[in-house]
């Protein structure tokens, strides 16, 4: 599984079509364009990402969008600098929300790239855009607490880091807290697809109650098909399973 990631790199790379990242005066545009339309999320997340790609140094993607060159002179640049700032103190929520999702997604990628080339010296690359990203989504929850759109980017970051061993590092109490503040946000479909992450949570801290209770709207959700149908029949089924084992009762687990 190591080396599965870096295949996938250099088959997207070779057969697929390369995505342009931006360049500094296409950015700064578009920084215009933001600060003009404040409610335009789709240059939010276009702005967010082009941060993420300059604060890591990403030079160049494939067709799927996935890391295909890196250029450490790009991320010490003093545009990067300003990347972070923006991320650290921009009032709009969308922008540091897509910043920091576009940073957490990147760091993964970044983990092949380097693994692929080499480089250990990449891995304070991905320690960086793990710690802006997180910090850039705790802040655009701050900003805008009732968009559950953030807080669905952040509930998969909670999950990694009860299983990080850096500053980034959280219990499973203190991640599921926090889980729960997010998911009570959330409704229809975007619930829907955090549901997994609670149950599976609240069965590592013993919250059993929690956990049978999430896992059956999981099944319930399963009732009216779409997209997540599948997977909320699979984890709604193990979560309750594993209820009943840990309350002693092995048939029903069964």
């Amino acid at each position: 599984m190591k080396r599965l990631f870096p295949l996938i790199v250099i088959a997207t790379a070779a057969f697929g079509q390369s995505t342009a990242v931006l360049s500094q005066a296409e950015i700064e545009a578009l920084e215009a364009k933001v600060a003009a339309n404040p409610t335009d999320r789709p240059s939010q997340k276009l702005l967010g990402k082009n941060y993420a790609y300059y604060i890591t140094g990403v030079t160049a993607l494939s067709k799927y969008d996935l890391v295909d060159a890196v250029d450490p002179v790009k991320a010490d640049s003093a545009f990067a600098i300003h990347a972070r700032a923006e991320l650290a103190s921009s009032n709009s929520a969308g922008l540091v929300a897509e910043g920091g999702n576009a940073l957490w997604g990147l760091s993964f990628q970044l983990l092949g790239y380097y693994a692929l080339h080499h480089s250990p010296e990449g891995a304070s690359s991905v320690t960086l855009a793990r710690s802006v990203g997180a910090h850039a989504i705790d802040r655009a929850i701050t900003l805008d607490p009732t968009e559950a759109t953030w807080r669905s980017y952040r509930i998969p970051m909670l999950m990694l880091r009860t299983s990080l061993t850096d500053s980034l590092k959280l219990s499973v109490p203190d991640a599921y807290v926090t889980v729960q503040q997010d998911l009570a946000v959330m409704k229809g479909d975007v619930r829907n697809a955090m549901l997994g992450s609670a149950a599976k949570l609240a069965v590592q801290v013993g919250a059993l109650d929690d956990a049978a209770r999430y896992a059956q709207e999981l099944l319930d959700s399963a009732a009216s098909g779409g997209w997540n149908a599948g997977n909320a029949v699979f984890c709604g089924n193990m979560v309750l399973g594993q209820v009943a084992l840990r309350r002693g009762d092995k048939d029903t687990a069964k």
